[in-house]
């Protein structure tokens, strides 16, 4: 899906410059471009840049559920 009309810019370009290591709206704009012109999608990106944000936490609180449970 094309997430930011002005630049073309698709909901998966977005996320993986997340996934690349973007946290912010500026610094996905630096990196792709979107969320540059109008601004009507940077809550969209918001949104994405906080899941990825609650996947990391969730996957490092299983990780470290599954450390602690180990016996060494």
């Amino acid at each position: 899906m094309i997430l930011c009309l002005c630049r073309g810019v698709s909901d998966h370009t977005v996320e993986t410059v997340i996934s690349a290591g973007a946290h912010t709206v500026g610094e996905i704009e630096r990196t792709c471009g979107a969320g540059g012109d109008c601004g009507a999608c940077s809550g969209l990106i918001e949104a994405l840049v906080e899941r990825a944000r609650e996947g990391h936490y969730a996957g490092a609180a299983t990780a470290r559920q599954h450390s602690h449970g180990r016996k060494t």
